[in-house]
């Protein structure tokens, strides 16, 4: 069932780079970005480029679920889950953790 969760995603989600910005830009307005905006683009898009195509697909997919949370309590707690199923070189660039566990 996940598998065609990623391929309607791939379908009818923007194009990476838009998603990245607009996840970054969601972790600052939530005040959990440590670094500027652009930093965390360019990283996380330097990440996205390393992944093979279905891991690509996959961490877009999550990135999505954690954007769909209104709250930044629950867009912060759902970044931590992913940042923890991700491997070192790809967790989510410049997010302050302590500052999650506040909200």
């Amino acid at each position: 069932m996940r598998s065609i969760a990623f391929v309607l995603v791939t379908l009818v989600a923007c194009d990476s780079s838009s998603k990245t910005e607009e996840f970054c830009r969601r972790a600052d307005s939530c005040n959990i970005l440590r670094g500027s905006i652009d930093e965390c683009i360019e990283e996380l898009d330097v990440a996205l480029e390393d992944l093979p195509p279905s891991q690509r697909d996959e961490l877009m997919y999550d990135v999505q679920l954690c954007l769909d949370r209104p709250s930044c309590g629950g867009f912060s707690s759902c970044v931590d889950e992913l940042d923890d199923k991700l491997a070192p070189a790809t967790k989510t660039p410049n997010l302050d953790q302590a500052d999650w566990r506040t909200e």
